[in-house]
Protein backbone atom coordinates (compact mmCIF):
# COMPACT_ATOMS: atom_id res chain seq x y z
CA UNK A 1 0.00 0.00 0.00
CA UNK A 2 1.40 3.61 -0.85
CA UNK A 3 2.10 5.68 1.98
CA UNK A 4 2.77 9.07 2.64
CA UNK A 5 4.07 10.81 6.12
CA UNK A 6 1.68 12.10 8.46
CA UNK A 7 1.36 15.57 8.32
CA UNK A 8 2.06 15.78 4.14
CA UNK A 9 -0.63 17.74 3.23
CA UNK A 10 -0.45 20.99 2.25
CA UNK A 11 -0.09 23.21 5.42
CA UNK A 12 -2.35 25.92 4.10
CA UNK A 13 -5.41 23.47 3.72
CA UNK A 14 -4.60 21.98 7.23
CA UNK A 15 -5.84 25.53 9.06
CA UNK A 16 -8.77 25.05 6.85
CA UNK A 17 -11.81 24.09 8.79
CA UNK A 18 -14.08 23.60 6.08
CA UNK A 19 -12.50 21.88 3.41
CA UNK A 20 -11.74 18.26 3.62
CA UNK A 21 -8.29 17.16 2.26
CA UNK A 22 -7.65 13.20 1.22
CA UNK A 23 -5.73 11.02 -0.70
CA UNK A 24 -6.45 7.19 -1.57
CA UNK A 25 -4.57 4.76 -3.56
CA UNK A 26 -5.60 2.42 -6.10
CA UNK A 27 -7.01 0.00 -3.44
CA UNK A 28 -9.14 2.88 -2.16
CA UNK A 29 -7.14 3.17 1.37
CA UNK A 30 -6.49 6.65 2.81
CA UNK A 31 -2.95 7.86 2.29
CA UNK A 32 -3.65 11.10 3.72
CA UNK A 33 -5.75 13.21 5.39
CA UNK A 34 -5.98 16.58 7.07
CA UNK A 35 -7.14 17.73 10.46
CA UNK A 36 -10.29 18.52 8.97
CA UNK A 37 -11.09 15.27 7.70
CA UNK A 38 -9.26 13.32 10.76
CA UNK A 39 -12.20 15.44 12.85
CA UNK A 40 -15.16 14.47 10.93
CA UNK A 41 -13.83 10.90 11.07
CA UNK A 42 -14.35 11.01 14.78
CA UNK A 43 -10.11 10.63 15.25
CA UNK A 44 -7.74 12.46 16.49
CA UNK A 45 -5.09 11.55 14.65
CA UNK A 46 -4.53 11.19 10.64
CA UNK A 47 -2.39 7.81 11.51
CA UNK A 48 -5.84 6.16 12.48
CA UNK A 49 -7.07 6.61 9.05
CA UNK A 50 -4.05 5.50 7.02
CA UNK A 51 -4.54 2.57 5.64
CA UNK A 52 -8.64 2.61 5.97
CA UNK A 53 -11.45 2.71 3.73
CA UNK A 54 -14.60 4.64 3.27
CA UNK A 55 -16.22 1.76 4.60
CA UNK A 56 -14.95 2.37 7.91
CA UNK A 57 -16.94 5.95 8.65
CA UNK A 58 -19.46 5.99 6.54
CA UNK A 59 -22.55 3.77 5.88
CA UNK A 60 -23.51 1.45 2.82
CA UNK A 61 -25.44 3.35 1.00
CA UNK A 62 -22.65 6.45 0.55
CA UNK A 63 -19.96 4.11 0.12
CA UNK A 64 -21.26 2.83 -2.86
CA UNK A 65 -21.65 6.15 -4.12
CA UNK A 66 -18.05 7.06 -3.17
CA UNK A 67 -16.45 3.82 -4.99
CA UNK A 68 -18.31 4.83 -8.48
CA UNK A 69 -16.75 8.19 -8.41
CA UNK A 70 -12.86 6.59 -7.26
CA UNK A 71 -13.50 3.59 -9.74
CA UNK A 72 -13.77 6.39 -12.61
CA UNK A 73 -11.00 8.67 -10.82
CA UNK A 74 -8.96 5.37 -10.99
CA UNK A 75 -9.68 4.90 -14.46
CA UNK A 76 -8.20 8.74 -15.54
CA UNK A 77 -10.61 10.50 -15.64
CA UNK A 78 -11.21 14.13 -13.27
CA UNK A 79 -14.54 14.94 -11.07
CA UNK A 80 -14.51 18.24 -11.29
CA UNK A 81 -17.05 20.10 -8.87
CA UNK A 82 -19.33 17.75 -8.02
CA UNK A 83 -21.79 19.25 -5.99
CA UNK A 84 -23.98 16.86 -3.44
CA UNK A 85 -26.83 17.04 -0.64
CA UNK A 86 -24.78 15.58 2.63
CA UNK A 87 -25.34 15.18 6.06
CA UNK A 88 -22.88 16.26 9.04
CA UNK A 89 -22.06 14.13 12.16
CA UNK A 90 -24.27 16.32 14.04
CA UNK A 91 -27.28 14.79 11.76
CA UNK A 92 -28.08 18.94 9.49
CA UNK A 93 -28.10 18.82 6.14
CA UNK A 94 -25.16 20.58 4.12
CA UNK A 95 -24.37 21.01 0.33
CA UNK A 96 -20.73 19.97 -0.43
CA UNK A 97 -18.78 20.03 -3.49
CA UNK A 98 -16.11 17.86 -4.55
CA UNK A 99 -13.02 17.22 -6.64
CA UNK A 100 -11.18 14.85 -7.12
CA UNK A 101 -8.30 14.12 -9.55
CA UNK A 102 -5.64 10.84 -10.63
CA UNK A 103 -2.52 10.82 -8.59
CA UNK A 104 0.12 9.42 -11.22
CA UNK A 105 4.00 8.20 -10.83
CA UNK A 106 6.90 9.46 -13.06
CA UNK A 107 5.49 7.04 -16.17
CA UNK A 108 2.12 8.14 -16.06
CA UNK A 109 0.46 5.30 -14.56
CA UNK A 110 -2.30 5.99 -12.11
CA UNK A 111 -1.26 5.00 -8.69
CA UNK A 112 -4.11 6.70 -6.66
CA UNK A 113 -6.35 9.61 -6.30
CA UNK A 114 -6.04 13.08 -4.30
CA UNK A 115 -9.12 15.10 -3.49
CA UNK A 116 -10.92 17.69 -1.89
CA UNK A 117 -14.21 18.47 -0.54
CA UNK A 118 -15.78 22.00 0.52
CA UNK A 119 -18.65 22.90 2.90
CA UNK A 120 -20.45 25.43 0.15
CA UNK A 121 -22.66 26.50 3.22
CA UNK A 122 -19.66 27.76 5.50
CA UNK A 123 -17.54 29.14 2.31
CA UNK A 124 -18.28 33.12 1.59
CA UNK A 125 -20.92 33.57 -1.13
CA UNK A 126 -18.17 35.75 -2.74
CA UNK A 127 -15.83 32.46 -3.14
CA UNK A 128 -17.88 29.92 -4.73
CA UNK A 129 -19.90 30.38 -7.80
CA UNK A 130 -22.43 28.09 -6.86
CA UNK A 131 -23.65 30.25 -4.24
CA UNK A 132 -25.31 32.78 -6.27
CA UNK A 133 -28.17 30.14 -6.30
CA UNK A 134 -27.97 29.83 -2.39
CA UNK A 135 -31.48 30.85 -2.45
CA UNK A 136 -33.05 28.26 -4.25
CA UNK A 137 -30.44 25.30 -3.22
CA UNK A 138 -31.83 26.36 0.77
CA UNK A 139 -35.35 26.36 -0.75
CA UNK A 140 -34.88 22.71 -1.93
CA UNK A 141 -33.36 21.77 1.23
CA UNK A 142 -35.70 23.07 3.46
CA UNK A 143 -38.93 22.94 1.38
CA UNK A 144 -38.48 19.40 -1.03
CA UNK A 145 -41.27 17.61 0.34
CA UNK A 146 -43.81 20.53 -1.17
CA UNK A 147 -44.67 21.15 -4.55
CA UNK A 148 -42.18 23.54 -5.62
CA UNK A 149 -42.20 25.33 -9.29
CA UNK A 150 -39.74 26.45 -10.99
CA UNK A 151 -41.87 29.65 -11.08
CA UNK A 152 -41.26 29.84 -7.31
CA UNK A 153 -37.50 29.38 -7.57
CA UNK A 154 -37.10 31.61 -10.09
CA UNK A 155 -38.75 34.37 -8.32
CA UNK A 156 -36.45 33.71 -5.07
CA UNK A 157 -33.75 35.40 -7.67
CA UNK A 158 -35.61 38.02 -9.36
CA UNK A 159 -35.47 35.71 -12.77
CA UNK A 160 -37.57 34.50 -15.43
CA UNK A 161 -38.18 30.72 -15.66
CA UNK A 162 -36.11 30.63 -18.75
CA UNK A 163 -33.28 32.92 -17.04
CA UNK A 164 -33.47 30.69 -13.90
CA UNK A 165 -33.18 27.41 -15.80
CA UNK A 166 -30.31 28.60 -18.26
CA UNK A 167 -28.18 30.15 -15.03
CA UNK A 168 -28.69 26.88 -12.79
CA UNK A 169 -27.77 24.39 -15.72
CA UNK A 170 -24.70 26.90 -16.29
CA UNK A 171 -23.78 25.86 -12.80
CA UNK A 172 -24.78 22.54 -12.04
CA UNK A 173 -24.98 20.91 -15.24
CA UNK A 174 -28.53 19.89 -15.10
CA UNK A 175 -31.76 21.53 -14.80
CA UNK A 176 -33.00 22.97 -11.62
CA UNK A 177 -36.08 20.19 -11.82
CA UNK A 178 -33.47 16.94 -12.51
CA UNK A 179 -31.54 18.34 -9.49
CA UNK A 180 -34.59 18.93 -7.14
CA UNK A 181 -35.77 15.61 -8.02
CA UNK A 182 -32.15 14.74 -7.00
CA UNK A 183 -32.60 16.23 -3.62
CA UNK A 184 -35.90 14.37 -3.34
CA UNK A 185 -33.78 10.63 -4.05
CA UNK A 186 -31.34 11.55 -1.36
CA UNK A 187 -33.53 12.09 1.49
CA UNK A 188 -35.76 9.09 0.45
CA UNK A 189 -32.32 7.09 0.33
CA UNK A 190 -31.66 8.68 3.96
CA UNK A 191 -35.22 7.53 5.26
CA UNK A 192 -35.10 3.88 3.47
CA UNK A 193 -32.06 2.90 5.10
CA UNK A 194 -32.78 4.55 8.80
CA UNK A 195 -36.55 4.45 9.10
CA UNK A 196 -39.03 1.52 8.76
CA UNK A 197 -41.54 4.02 7.32
CA UNK A 198 -44.02 2.51 4.25
CA UNK A 199 -43.05 3.68 0.91
CA UNK A 200 -45.77 5.47 0.15
CA UNK A 201 -45.24 7.62 3.38
CA UNK A 202 -41.44 8.19 2.43
CA UNK A 203 -43.08 8.65 -1.31
CA UNK A 204 -45.36 11.81 0.19
CA UNK A 205 -42.32 12.72 2.96
CA UNK A 206 -40.15 13.73 -0.07
CA UNK A 207 -42.22 15.73 -2.30
CA UNK A 208 -43.25 12.72 -4.76
CA UNK A 209 -47.22 12.64 -6.27
CA UNK A 210 -47.32 9.07 -5.32
CA UNK A 211 -45.49 5.59 -4.55
CA UNK A 212 -45.86 4.90 -8.24
CA UNK A 213 -43.79 8.31 -9.37
CA UNK A 214 -41.31 8.06 -6.42
CA UNK A 215 -40.46 4.36 -7.62
CA UNK A 216 -40.09 4.88 -10.90
CA UNK A 217 -37.92 8.08 -10.36
CA UNK A 218 -35.85 5.94 -7.66
CA UNK A 219 -35.10 2.82 -10.44
CA UNK A 220 -34.23 5.81 -12.87
CA UNK A 221 -31.64 6.86 -10.29
CA UNK A 222 -30.24 4.32 -8.70
CA UNK A 223 -30.89 1.57 -10.88
CA UNK A 224 -33.06 -0.50 -8.68
CA UNK A 225 -36.19 -0.62 -6.49
CA UNK A 226 -36.90 1.36 -3.21
CA UNK A 227 -37.36 -2.57 -1.45
CA UNK A 228 -34.17 -3.52 -2.93
CA UNK A 229 -32.49 -0.60 -2.06
CA UNK A 230 -33.95 -0.97 1.74
CA UNK A 231 -32.97 -4.38 1.81
CA UNK A 232 -29.40 -3.95 0.61
CA UNK A 233 -28.43 -0.78 2.68
CA UNK A 234 -31.03 -0.82 5.37
CA UNK A 235 -30.02 -1.21 9.69
CA UNK A 236 -26.95 0.89 9.04
CA UNK A 237 -28.06 3.50 11.21
CA UNK A 238 -29.03 7.13 10.68
CA UNK A 239 -26.21 9.82 9.78
CA UNK A 240 -22.71 9.65 8.56
CA UNK A 241 -20.06 11.08 6.78
CA UNK A 242 -20.65 12.91 4.02
CA UNK A 243 -16.30 12.83 2.54
CA UNK A 244 -15.19 10.42 0.09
Amino acid sequence: MARLPPGAGFALLDQLPDVFLFAKDRTRRFVLGNPALVRLFGCRREEEIIGRRDEDFSPAHLCERFAADDARVLAGHALVDQVELGRNPDATIAWYSTTKLPLRDHAGAVIGLVGITRDLQAMSSTSHRFLAMAPVIEAMMADYAKPLTMTELARLLGLSVSQFERSFRKRFGVTPLRYLIGVRIGAACELLTTTGLPLSTIALETGFYDQSHFSHQFVKRKGMTPSRYRGRYGGGGSGGQTVG
